[in-house]
């Protein structure tokens, strides 16, 4: 994954975008009887958020998104990677309190 990170520090508020892709990885060895591409199946990521996070926005172009507000998790699911296409969660957030 690719993570980029802003923050504002006038409004105490931010941003995450984090885009999960598929790259061979050269040191991977296969058997030579296997045909086809490496699937990439049952790709979740988890992003703890820290607990002076008062909200956040959170849209994903692939998969489900779930946030619990409680405990400040979001799991992102999405199942099989496709290599042709660019998963990406974004992700805004306000921050409780000051620095």
């Amino acid at each position: 994954p690719q993570w980029g990170h802003s923050d504002d520090s006038g409004s105490l508020s931010g941003n995450v975008t984090l885009t999960v892709g598929v790259r061979s990885i050269s040191s991977l060895i296969l058997s030579a009887s296997r045909k086809g591409p490496l699937l990439v199946e049952e790709v979740a990521v988890t992003m703890p958020l820290p607990k002076s996070v008062k909200t956040t926005n959170i849209h994903v172009n692939m998969g489900t998104i779930y946030y619990d507000e409680a405990a400040k998790i979001a799991k992102w699911t999405l199942g099989k990677l496709d290599s042709s296409k660019k998963p990406q969660l974004q992700a805004t957030f306000q921050i409780d309190g000051t620095r």
